[in-house]
This record gives C-alpha cells, structure tokens and sequence, in this order.
C-alpha cells in the first residue's frame, strides 16, 4: 500500500489546519500566515495574482511504500509518507533585484516557520477534531533541504521543501 492523502486523510488534514494555524501547542504558525491552495499546473499568472495577497501554499502527500521487514509476518507494518510544502512569492509589478532579494528571503523564513511547526513533537498527532493522524512522535523529519532552491518563474518565486513522516497508525483497509 502506497501513502497518499487518500489513505491517510486525518495526515493531510492535519497539515492543512498546522499551516494554517488551527492546531500545533509549540511553534506554531499565525492563522493568517498561508493560503492553501497552489494545485500543480496552475498558471502563473493566477499564481502571481493570488500570492499578492498571501504566500501560498501548496501541500503534496506522496507515497513511499510500507517498510518492508525481513520476518514479512506483519501485513501491518509501518510506512513511510513523503510530504512536499511548495511555495509561492511574489514580487510587485516592478520586479526590481533588491526586491527579489527581499522576495528569496521571505521564502527562506516562511520555510523556516513551517519546519519549526511540521517538525516540533506532537504537533502532527492528532487533528483539531481529535483523529489520530499516526504519525509517530507527531512531528516530520526533513528529508530534502537541498530543494529549497528558489526558482523565478514569471514574478512569483517557487521554493520547495520535502518532509518525510514515519506512519504508526493504519486507517482501516
């Protein structure tokens, strides 16, 4: 069995309400921080457009397989789900360099800010509703620093960061 937001609702529903500041005790993310909603191939215009208001934010739960153990008795054994955070600045009508500066930093603080929340214990355990999420110590583990490497596409700067969360708990099959 794959991880996906499909097969683990209550995890894609507790990262939605983290980056939006509905849950998380320790290190947690103001409530207007984020605007969920960057689907892939969305054109950057409109990208541009609504990241004016807001950083926006996009949220991907990918799948790695279940660990797979050498005894192979347990058909419940722990999986792994990949989570990648996407970003979206943008600059004003007039993208100077000094701008796109300020732009690139704010991406690296806002990416800041998300780790500190997605990777602080038990902020991921449970969702404002009290679902168990089955993430383990309810915290990510940041698995690609390297991919926050901004890239300018049109005025909107994209940064991505990958996560990896280690399930302990299985939905119902």
């Amino acid at each position: 069995m794959t991880v996906t937001a499909r097969t683990w609702p209550a995890l894609g529903q507790a990262l939605r309400e983290i980056t939006s500041g509905a849950i998380g005790a320790v290190r947690t993310i103001a409530a207007d921080k984020f605007l969920l909603g960057l689907p892939r191939g969305e054109a950057v215009k409109t990208s541009s457009h609504r990241a004016i208001e807001k950083t926006l934010i996009e949220i991907e739960i990918g799948g790695i397989n279940r660990l797979d153990y050498a005894s192979g008795y347990c058909n419940r054994s722990p999986a792994r789900a990949r989570i990648t955070i996407r970003l979206a600045h943008t600059a004003d009508h007039r993208v100077l360099a000094e701008r796109r500066h300020e732009v690139s930093e704010q991406a690296l603080e806002d990416h800041e800010t998300i780790y500190d929340a997605l990777t602080f214990p038990n902020n991921l355990l449970t969702t404002a509703d009290g679902t168990a999420t089955g993430v383990s110590s309810g915290a990510l583990k940041e698995i690609e620093a390297a991919a926050l490497t901004p890239a300018w596409k049109d005025k909107v700067l994209f940064s991505t960061r990958v996560y990896e969360a280690l399930m302990t708990r299985h939905p119902a099959i």
